[in-house]
């Protein structure tokens, strides 16, 4: 082997992999900055409600970790404190994507993918908000290392313990559980075409998510019917549109081309992939015609859509037939200079709006801070407050309250109260309004108009904190009635 061309060092490491994979542990210190700059928004400030107040069955281990935090921070931590677990795990899954998704792609493309996801303004985001979704995703990898470590070495009891790690990723969040799904799934579909991998673990796999889906689909069902009361029926054309935009077209189109770059080659273990990423996005997009989907619901797919569209840097197949296995530091079928540009081509764009996200997108959050902070310094006794993302007003609004689900010190402004100002306008109060436009375009016709109307002819705009990201509009304005 030509260890110049290949980038192999003594002992056949493969320098550009260490290289790749030493860049994005590097790129991932970047969810730590900032982390407690940015505004609380509505969810963050439920996560807190919830956690310390009785809605913690949602997602169990995420609040109990919640908790943990809010008792060393005495009983209300601060933004930093809120978003530090969900950090450590984001950046714990860089890493830990290289060790679960080596095995069918080599090292080289998961340390590329790795480095792609670590770039990723996507992954920094969910990284830097009081949410779960990397605690899932990082259950997810540490469940599918085993399970494709069991189906490369044609071993069922590793694979089965892996479904039930990732399995365990429900209890950050339920939607996590796509993976497993289609971690199950996958074998046997290559089966049925016959690309099939380790038949006796395929078949007990599929024997387990069988079981598991008879036990689980009341369950599932019931979650279905909430999200439709909470979040409203199905609309597919939000979910394509959701995670066109935050998976970027140029990540999608890269996955596609690996996809085709593993029919091209046969390699077995980027076809395994592509099926997962496939069968993962096509539940998902399935489920949406049920219930309101959005792209934050397959955030655990993005590592393994990186690693497969950093396909023409794939070595080993750890998945292939019989186990065989090319040696880490071969070369890949392209040449470097392609290698280079795949991995230049999805990196540079992602480290780009990872940027903007850190400094102009001031990490696109809507500005209530500061909305809320105004109104705290300019309000007079007696005064009402009317706010949009009520709970993030009542936690900036009190020094210590952390039940905020149920605000006391403002009024919520929103679709299913919007005749609340109407009401105490009778009463000749001074009032202030927090809104941000955008949301009114969730509320009915003639309740948006009326409550533009009294923005307009009963209000004055007193401050406005804007910020456009894309075609979002999530700039706070704060009225004032006298």
């Amino acid at each position: 082997m030509d260890r110049e061309r290949t980038g192999s060092g003594a002992g056949g490491r493969d320098r550009v992999a260490l290289a790749l994979l030493a860049a994005a542990l590097v790129v991932g210190l970047l969810r730590f900055v900032r982390l407690g700059e940015w505004s609380l928004w509505i969810d963050e400030a439920l996560t807190l409600s919830d956690a310390l107040h009785g809605k913690g069955a949602d997602n169990p281990l995420g609040y109990w970790l919640l908790g943990l935090v809010a008792e060393a921070r005495g009983g209300r931590p601060d933004e930093w404190a809120l978003r530090i677990v969900p950090a450590l795990f984001g950046y714990l899954s860089i890493p830990l994507s290289v060790w679960a998704l080596r095995p069918i792609a080599g090292l080289r493309a998961a340390s590329a993918g790795a480095l792609i996801v670590s770039a990723s303004s996507w992954h920094v985001y969910w990284s830097q908000n009081a949410r779960f979704y990397t605690l899932a995703a990082f259950l997810t990898l540490l469940g599918a290392g085993l399970v494709l470590r069991g189906l490369a070495r044609g071993r069922i009891a590793p694979a089965l313990v892996g479904l039930a790690v990732a399995g365990s990723s429900a209890l950050a969040h339920p939607t996590a559980l796509l993976v497993p799904a289609a971690l199950v799934a996958a074998p046997l579909v290559l089966l049925v075409l016959g690309r099939g991998l380790d038949r006796r673990v395929t078949l007990a796999m599929g024997l387990v998510g069988l079981v598991a889906l008879f036990l689980l689909v009341g369950w599932a069902s019931g979650l279905v019917v909430h999200w439709q009361d909470v979040r409203g029926s199905g609309n597919p054309g939000h979910f394509l549109l959701t995670a066109g935009f935050h998976l970027t077209p140029w990540l999608l189109a890269g996955g596609g081309l690996g996809a085709l770059w593993a029919l091209r080659t046969g390699h077995r273990g980027l076809q395994a992939l592509a099926v997962v990423v496939a069968l993962g996005l096509g539940l998902a997009l399935a489920t949406s015609f049920g219930a309101r989907m959005t792209a934050q619901y397959v955030f655990a797919f993005l590592p393994w859509l990186a690693v497969l569209a950093a396909a023409p840097l794939a070595t080993a197949d750890g998945l292939a037939r019989g186990g065989a296995s090319r040696p880490e530091g071969e070369r890949a079928a392209a040449d470097g200079w392609l290698q280079l540009a795949t991995v230049a081509l999805l990196v540079v764009p992602a480290l780009v709006s990872t940027g903007l996200y850190l400094t102009v997108r001031h990490g696109e959050r809507w500005r209530w801070r500061e909305a809320y902070a105004h109104v705290f310094e300019n309000r007079r006794p007696g005064d009402m407050i009317f706010g949009m993302a009520a709970p993030v007003g009542e936690y900036y609004l009190t020094a210590r309250r952390s039940e905020v689900r149920d605000p006391v010190e403002l009024v919520y402004l929103d679709r299913f109260r919007s005749e609340v100002p109407g009401r105490w306008d009778r009463r000749g109060r001074r009032a202030w309004f927090v809104v941000n436009e955008e949301d009114l375009y969730d509320w009915a016709p003639a309740q948006r108009a009326q409550m533009r109307r009294i923005l307009r002819e009963d209000c004055r705009l007193v401050a406005s904190f804007p910020l456009e990201v894309e075609s979002r509009d999530l700039s706070v304005l704060v009225y004032l009635r006298e």
